[in-house]
């Protein structure tokens, strides 16, 4: 780890619990125990809180009740091993449950969903990469999926009207191109953002059939309202 040290820091400037440099209290979920053990490890960097004795003592201030006393119940906190403390905190708190988050059928009816819909402006097509990406890219970056797969599902979940158009787009690129393997992702992507630019010339021509579609972009792609639909999406897959 990179020395983060400031002169004069010890242990007596480690922040105090609840004040923004603190992390947040963690309270036994799986689903923080990682990223509250790496801004707990910077802090001590920043600190230069160095003995393993200060490390796992002051764990604790940082902690519930609850999981303090279990902590402090820990042989490894007993002998003031921190790596062996972390080692426990970790596997006692389930990290590893964090690594099995999505599927590849959380990713199936996701992309049978948004095929359903329609991805009529640029806000609802980016709002589609978004909740692909959330699921998709975890799976890829897990390795549970292959690029050729990835990019073979981003196109299976285009509405098939659109999917028409942006596969006419990109065979007038390349007619002779092979179809035996899929569209890449930044080829689609870029002939979609073409395809949907929000400057076509025709857009506030009066009785454009652009028009509506204008009318309506960004009333239910808000940054607040799509992340909310996207979580409650995701929620449903579970």
């Amino acid at each position: 780890m990179v020395n983060l040290a400031v002169p004069g820091t010890s242990i007596l400037t480690m922040p105090l619990p609840d004040t923004k440099a603190a992390p947040e209290k963690f309270r036994g979920r799986y689903t923080r125990i990682k990223s509250f053990l790496i801004h707990y490890e910077l802090l001590l960097e920043q600190n230069n809180v160095l003995s393993d004795r200060d490390r796992c003592e002051l764990i604790t201030r940082y902690c519930s009740r609850k999981v303090t006393e279990f902590i402090q119940a820990l042989p490894s906190y007993t002998e003031k091993k921190w790596e062996k403390l972390k080692e426990d905190m970790l596997k006692y708190y389930d990290a590893d449950l964090d690594n099995k988050k999505y599927r590849v059928k959380d990713l199936v009816k996701l992309v049978k969903a948004c095929k359903e819909k329609k991805l009529k402006n640029l806000s609802t097509w980016r709002e589609y990469g978004r909740k692909f990406i959330t699921i998709g890219g975890w799976l890829l970056k897990k390795n549970k999926l292959s690029n050729e797969e990835y990019a073979t599902y981003y196109w299976n979940g285009i509405p098939k009207s659109l999917r028409v158009k942006l596969e006419n787009r990109l065979l007038a690129k390349d007619p002779v191109r092979s179809l035996a393997n899929p569209f890449g992702i930044e080829e689609i992507n870029n002939a979609a953002e073409a395809l949907l630019q929000r400057d076509r010339f025709d857009m506030n021509f009066a009785g454009s059939d652009e028009e509506d579609e204008s009318d309506d972009e960004g009333k239910e792609s808000d940054d607040e309202s799509s992340d909310s639909e996207s979580e409650d999406d995701l929620k449903t897959m579970r």
